[in-house]
């Protein structure tokens, strides 16, 4: 998935896709850079006097509670090539684990939601589609 996810950022940012605001999947743009520009603005307003107010939020188990239609319908907003997108959703939603306890094999679990922790391409899947959501919703 890791090829797949570069050709979708690729086309993600040649296409202009994602927001300004969609940190973390361009260039200078990484968690690093984030928690500096805080620290620059923090101690900017502590020089300039002003007052700085920083709020955030933290959706609860949202990577594994993603609907596998959010992230199809993401790609298609995106005008991600359908064989990339295809290929992409293939891979993220067609999964199921079992668990071995005590050398017994628990029945089969189909994973119908959410994106694989830890892939190369659920980040950006992720990503994508919570910004689809927000662009959406700012529409209504």
């Amino acid at each position: 998935t890791a090829i797949l996810a570069h050709h979708l950022h690729h086309h993600l940012q040649a296409n202009n896709s994602l927001t300004p605001h969609t940190f973390g999947y361009r260039a200078n743009h990484s968690a690093t850079h984030i928690q500096s520009h805080l620290h620059q603005l923090l101690h900017k307003s502590h020089i300039w006097d002003v007052p700085l107010t920083i709020a955030t939020t933290d959706i609860k188990a949202a990577f594994g509670n993603m609907p596998h239609s959010a992230s199809h319908e993401s790609l298609t907003a995106a005008q991600a090539p359908p064989h990339l997108a295809n290929a992409l959703l293939k891979l993220v939603t067609h999964n199921s684990t079992n668990y071995l306890f005590q050398g017994s094999s628990s029945p089969t679990v189909h994973l119908n939601r959410g994106v694989l922790q830890g892939d190369a391409a659920s980040a950006l899947l992720f990503a994508l589609t919570l910004d689809h959501i927000l662009r959406r919703r700012g529409r209504t």
